[in-house]
């Protein structure tokens, strides 16, 4: 699976996760240090978990065959980035690094990234043009009710039909 792996549409997916949970992280991380009772910490953290999503889609969107591989390596390297900023600022500041809440929190973000990726595979396979091509397979089919057009809608090759034809008695008794 890993061999699958297209780096271009995980730069992509990270790139869309840096830009809306860059901001918001480095804003929650100023806040919080100030005062852990915020009302704004909430908004925050639905942004990054909305950056998680959509960093997620837009990987699943552009790859439906392994979106769900996609979507959470996008959404765990724009986390790992985020992550070093942020370990470094506490090993400058002399603060503790808690290894278990990292660990926690890439789990948190890869499985964000996969129901990203679901939506954005589900979504490329039901917009004509979308997804690899426009490409429609029995996998996509599965879970959808209508996927594509009708002129998408194709599970396996045609078949060729041929006529043969049955000699036919002429002499009736």
């Amino acid at each position: 699976m890993i061999s699958q792996l297209d780096l271009n549409v995980v730069a992509a997916g990270a790139m869309m996760t840096l830009l809306l949970t860059g901001p918001a992280a480095i804003i929650n991380a100023l806040v919080a240090h100030n005062d852990n009772s915020s009302v704004w910490s909430l908004g925050l953290y639905l942004m990054i978990i909305a950056g998680y999503l959509l960093g997620g889609a837009l990987a699943g969107r552009q790859h439906p065959s392994t979106a769900f591989v996609h979507g959470a390596a996008a959404t765990v390297w724009a986390f790992a980035v985020l992550q070093t900023i942020g370990i470094i600022r506490r090993l400058v500041n002399g603060d503790s690094v808690p290894i278990g809440a990292l660990a926690f929190n890439a789990l948190l973000a890869a499985s964000i990234g996969v129901i990203g990726a679901w939506f954005g595979a589900r979504r490329g396979t039901l917009v004509s043009g979308g997804g690899e091509a426009g490409q429609v397979t029995a996998a996509h089919i599965r879970g959808s009710r209508k996927v594509g057009t009708p002129q998408d809608r194709v599970l396996a090759k045609p078949v060729e039909v041929t006529c043969r034809k049955v000699p036919q008695r002429t002499d009736r008794r």
